[in-house]
């Protein structure tokens, strides 16, 4: 997940672009692996840091907590989901 979250666009683009036969110079191993390093620090590691905030103090508590999906089926009035 970790691998997938943090460089899989580059790495699915590599792929692509070797699948269809175009092996550049910006295509390479060594050049994703240039080119995830570089966006790490700047792009991907504030959506982490928001993921990360909002699960911790807001999603997990309200769902495991105080369960508010049994309020909102119930609400909604959806018997089956409402365990």
């Amino acid at each position: 997940m970790v691998v997938t979250a943090f460089s899989g666009t580059s790495l699915a683009q590599l792929g692509i672009a070797y699948l269809a036969g175009k092996e550049t110079e910006g295509n390479t191993f060594a050049s994703i692996l240039v080119g995830i390093a570089q966006a790490l620090p700047s792009q991907v590691s504030a959506n982490w840091l928001n993921w990360i905030i909002l699960r911790t103090f807001i999603i997990l508590p309200l769902q495991y907590m105080l369960q508010v999906n049994t309020f909102v089926f119930q609400w909604l009035g959806w018997k089956c989901c409402r365990r």
